[in-house]
């Protein structure tokens, strides 16, 4: 696998609560000045990015620890578990929020992929987002938990108003430590992993910003990393944004 990864700020926010996982590693609470790349040769492995809630407290502790959790059990766990390792994140969130009160409401939106020899497992709760780049066409393979998707998908509004709509970041489920254990929307789905594969995953701060063609146009690239940063450099950045890549070879 070759996997490129980049996280940061943006130019509206003053801190980053995006975090990144990259396997058995954490990456959070910084800003890129670069792109990194590496090779990786596993039978198995985990890759995922988290956007701390905004509006919420401690929202980089909470994309932190989610990582963290999902990092540690996946470790020890099978494929089939990964709604049991979602509902643990939530119950460590909700235990640092017990013995911390002022962060109580802490949370986050999480996206990623386990790849484990042939398949590839995608799973999110929120926002954040997994793609499929297969023979030049994009497939978007998670689901949006958002109040403006339950709308689209109810037939009361149109994917096309996305814009600046207020319900666009409101979100009906998240990993949360709010002192009520709600019960979590987890999407996941099961695929078979192939040979020049592009997967990108990704916090809403990308890909509310750069469209499905500059996705392709990126990820068909040797350095999708590099170009998308390019692309991003080109926009408001209102969000922080986090995303990494991985091909298979």
């Amino acid at each position: 696998m070759n996997i490129q990864y980049f996280t940061a700020t943006g130019n509206f926010r003053d801190n980053n609560e995006d975090a990144i996982l990259i396997d058995k590693k954490v990456i959070s609470m910084i800003s890129m000045k670069k792109c990194q790349i590496e090779e990786m040769y596993s039978d198995k492995a985990i890759f995922a990015v988290a956007d701390g809630m905004g509006g919420h407290p401690e929202g980089e502790t909470a994309a932190k620890l989610t990582l963290e959790t999902i990092a540690e059990s996946v470790q020890k766990d099978s494929v089939s578990n990964i709604e049991d390792i979602l509902h643990k994140a939530r119950d460590v969130l909700e235990n640092y929020a017990e013995e911390n009160p002022y962060s109580l409401g802490l949370g986050c939106a999480v996206a990623g992929v386990l790849l484990e020899k042939e398949r590839a497992t995608l799973f999110n709760v929120g926002d954040c987002r997994a793609y499929l780049l297969r023979k030049g066409k994009l497939t978007k393979l998670t689901k949006d938990h958002t109040l403006f998707e339950e709308m689209v998908r109810n037939g009361l509004m149109s994917v096309n108003e996305f814009g600046e709509h207020p319900y666009r970041n409101i979100l009906t489920s998240a990993i949360k430590g709010d002192g009520y254990k709600t019960e979590l929307k987890i999407y996941k789905e099961t695929i078979r992993a192939e040979t020049d594969d592009n997967f990108l995953i990704c916090s809403d701060g990308l890909w509310s910003e750069i469209g499905k063609d500059e996705l392709i146009e990126c990820l068909l690239t040797k350095h999708p990393c590099e170009l998308l940063k390019k692309t991003m450099d080109t926009r408001l950045q209102k969000d922080n944004f986090s995303y990494i890549t991985i091909q298979i070879v």
